[in-house]
C-alpha cells in the first residue's frame, strides 16, 4: 500500500465521516442551515440529506483508482473552498465560537478548527491531484450506483421527521406533553410547568429572530403584570452572555440541547406558548408574538379570558 493511496484513503474516510455524522444528527444540521438564512425548514430537511449524502458518495469515490479520480479530486478541492468561505463568513458574523455542524454531534468543532480541517484536506487533493496517475478503468456504473445508495440511505434511513413530528394540527388547547422534556432537564426546572399561568419560549441563540423576540418579551415584561416566563435555548452556552447583553434578557432559562425540542416547536424559532395548568392555550411562531399581542398581557384577564374561550 504505497503513500498516494494512504492519504487518498484518509481524505476518503474524513468525507464519509463528515457525511454520517451530519446523517445521523440531521436535526442539528438542519437548525444550522436555517440559521443561515437561506433555506427554510423544508427545504433544510432536503438540503441536509443531500449534503450528507454527497460527502459519502465522495469519500466513497476517492478509494477507487478509475480514469474519474482527476475530476472527483477537482471536486472535492472545490467543495473546500466553498465550505471556507463560508466558514469565514460564519466566523466574521459569530466568532470563533461557533460549531459549524462539520461532523454533527459526534465531534463539535469550532470554526477555527473546521478551517484548519479543510487546509489540511484541501493541501491533501491538491498534492493528490498533482501526482495523480492516468487510470484507464472506468468503472462508470460505480459512479452512478455509489450516489444512488447514499442518497437512499438519507432519505430512506433518515427520513424527513416534517409531516410527523413537526405536524400541528392548530387545535387548542392542548395538553403540553411534558414527558418529551429529557429527565436531566426536567430536574432543573424552576418551576412546574403543569401548574399556574406561564409563557414558555423555545429559542436558539444564533437565531436573530430569536433575539428580537426576546427583546420584545423583556420590554413588555418592563412595568407591567406579566405571566411567569421560561426560556428553552438550543446552541452552546457560551453564546448566552451575549444573547442576554443584546437583549436585555433578566428571564429564567434553561438550555435544551435534545433533538425533542423540535416537537414542541414544529422545526420554528422563536416559538412561544400561552399555557395555564398544563394546558397550551395559544401559540405563536417566529414574529407573530409582536407587540400587539404582548401589549395585551397589561390585563392579564382579558387576556385570560380570550385565550380560555376555546373551553366555553
Amino acid at each position: 500500500m504505497n503513500f498516494f493511496f494512504i492519504l487518498r484513503l484518509l481524505l476518503a474516510l474524513v468525507f464519509v465521516a463528515s457525511g454520517l455524522g451530519k446523517l445521523f444528527s440531521i436535526l442539528s444540521f438542519e437548525l444550522a442551515l436555517v440559521n443561515t438564512g437561506w433555506f427554510s425548514w423544508f427545504s433544510a430537511a432536503i438540503v441536509a440529506r443531500a449534503f450528507s449524502a454527497l460527502e459519502i458518495a465522495l469519500g466513497v469515490l476517492l478509494v477507487f483508482n478509475t480514469r474519474y479520480l482527476a475530476i472527483l479530486l477537482r471536486f472535492t478541492l472545490f467543495l473546500l473552498i466553498a465550505f471556507s468561505a463560508y466558514l469565514i463568513r460564519l466566523w466574521a458574523l459569530q466568532g470563533n465560537d461557533t460549531d459549524c455542524g462539520c461532523f454533527g454531534d459526534f465531534l463539535p468543532l469550532n470554526t477555527g478548527w473546521s478551517l484548519f480541517k479543510n487546509v489540511v484536506m484541501a493541501a491533501v487533493a491538491w498534492w493528490l491531484l498533482r501526482r495523480l496517475t492516468d487510470y484507464k478503468r472506468s468503472l462508470w456504473w460505480l459512479q452512478i450506483a455509489v450516489p444512488i445508495a447514499a442518497l437512499v440511505l438519507a432519505f430512506v434511513l433518515v427520513p424527513s421527521k416534517s409531516e410527523s413530528m413537526y405536524e400541528f394540527t392548530g387545535e387548542m388547547p392542548y395538553r403540553f406533553q411534558m414527558e418529551l422534556i429529557p429527565k436531566e432537564i426536567q430536574q432543573n426546572l424552576p418551576v412546574d410547568l403543569m401548574e399556574g399561568e406561564r409563557v414558555v419560549v423555545f429559542m436558539s441563540l444564533t437565531c436573530p429572530h430569536c433575539k428580537d423576540a426576546a427583546r420584545r418579551i423583556q420590554s413588555a415584561r418592563t412595568g407591567q403584570k406579566f405571566p411567569e416566563t421560561l426560556f428553552f435555548f438550543i446552541g452552546k452556552d457560551s453564546l448566552m452572555p451575549a444573547f442576554r447583553e443584546e437583549t436585555g434578557m433578566t428571564t429564567p432559562y434553561l438550555m435544551f440541547q435534545h433533538e425533542n425540542v423540535f416537537m414542541f416547536n414544529e422545526g420554528v424559532f422563536p416559538t412561544s406558548m400561552y399555557m395555564k395548568d398544563g394546558w397550551v392555550y395559544q401559540k405563536w411562531y417566529g414574529d407573530d408574538l409582536n407587540y400587539e399581542v404582548l401589549d395585551k398581557f397589561k390585563d392579564t384577564r382579558a387576556f385570560r379570558a380570550d385565550s380560555l374561550k376555546t373551553l366555553e
